[in-house]
């Protein structure tokens, strides 16, 4: 059996564990958007958004925040 890779999530500037390892990445931001409910208003992330870090084995997926709006 092939060890899987420790996730984290990079939501704005809070590095944010991965809250089931054991899920797919779909489900995974699913639980994020309950925690992070601005996460609704992105596009979701892929497997192909992870950025290995060789050294730690870590892949770290940055999800986008989208802007806040302002007046004026």
């Amino acid at each position: 059996m092939a060890n899987q890779l420790q996730r984290t999530f990079k939501v704005g500037a809070c590095v944010v564990p991965d809250p089931a390892p054991s899920l797919s990445l779909e489900i995974v931001f699913q639980l994020l958007c309950n925690q992070f409910p601005s996460l609704r208003h992105t596009n979701g992330i892929y497997e192909s958004d992870g950025q290995l870090d060789v050294n730690t084995g870590v892949v770290t997926y940055v999800i986008p925040l989208i802007p806040p709006k302002t007046n004026g």
